[in-house]
């Protein structure tokens, strides 16, 4: 598909109201942890600035269900004491919620596998918000955190929660990919954020940059070649903001050559972002395991929230 097709895509979808008009329900996910806490705090806000929806869940790990009934043996039902006490601990946080934000939230205790029934839970829900890490750092690290597990499904907008939230946000970087961009992580960042400033970023690399100069391809020429890849980059952007932004301010473009995920870090500590959006394309488990993604060195190593939405692109 050409540039200008993929333009006349953004606009049609533009004038539909893009992907993300309005929230109208927000999961939270809590083991009770701080971060998690912060989650909720985070959801509870959103859900209240949208007039959406807020629900709260908790997952009672089957596995480990499984291995306290084996210890603990006797007349007494363990897992119906275990739901009726993670009942009675979100009864608390939904009452918090309340106080806090006026704001009447769903709370229920499910028995099972905690990625898939969360997943499950939020299948109707236009965002699941989870905490940075669990209550176990060690199997956390093992096995991956329940955020970075979430955002392998790459079926539902997954806002991992790292800082306990004082203010709406303010300051967002959406990193975007080329040539096809995702619109709907501008879409969510616009809709997440509505007076925040949102810097759009893209990586490049100049594919072949190497063999070129190993081939006798002379610095200049190697040099204009990076300035037309960052000016067509730039080129693209300014297009998205144009079709889809829809004439709001506070959004500029930043395009820069190299590491992506270095790059993305460095420019939220150089902005002091809140918020890191980014759109998220399917990968094979190999690619993965061997070389990781972008989104998962982001979400391990920024110190704001990350918000990972399953890429649709302006096709």
């Amino acid at each position: 598909m050409t540039g200008a097709q993929r333009l006349r895509r953004m606009k049609f979808m533009s004038s539909q109201g893009g992907i993300v008009n309005k929230l109208r329900s927000v999961l939270a996910a809590t083991d009770f942890s701080v971060e998690a806490g912060h989650a909720l705090a985070r959801a509870a806000l959103l859900a209240t600035e949208q007039q959406a929806a807020l629900e709260l869940i908790h997952v009672l790990n089957e596995p480990w269900l499984a291995a306290v009934k084996s210890i603990v043996k006797g007349s007494v039902d363990i897992e119906d004491c275990l739901v009726t006490d993670f009942n009675q601990a979100l009864q608390k946080e939904v009452a918090g919620v309340f106080q806090t934000h006026g704001l009447r939230a769903e709370a229920r205790v499910i028995v099972g596998a905690v990625v898939e029934e969360i997943l499950a839970a939020g299948s109707r829900a236009d965002l699941i918000a989870v905490g940075g890490h669990g209550t176990n750092p060690l199997r956390d690290f093992i096995l991956g955190s329940t955020a970075e597990r979430l955002l392998g499904q790459r079926s539902k907008s997954v806002l991992v929660v790292k800082r306990a939230p004082d203010q709406p946000y303010r300051r967002v970087i959406v990193a975007m990919d080329l040539p096809e961009p995702s619109v709907t992580a501008l879409d969510l960042a616009m809709q997440l954020a509505p007076l925040a400033s949102i810097t759009i970023l893209h990586v490049y690399r100049v594919p072949f940059e190497g063999r070129m100069s190993l081939a006798g391809v002379s610095d200049i020429n190697i040099e204009n070649y990076r300035n037309e890849a960052a000016f067509q980059a730039r080129g693209q952007i300014e297009s998205l903001i144009r079709t889809v932004a829809k004439g709001r301010t506070g959004i500029v473009s930043a395009v820069e050559r190299g590491d992506a995920p270095f790059l993305i870090l460095k420019k939220q500590e150089e902005l002091d972002a809140d918020l890191i959006v980014m759109g998220c394309r399917q990968r094979s488990p190999m690619e993965l395991f061997l070389l990781g993604s972008v989104s998962r060195h982001v979400l391990s190593d920024a110190n704001c929230d990350v918000l990972v939405s399953p890429e649709q692109a302006a096709v």
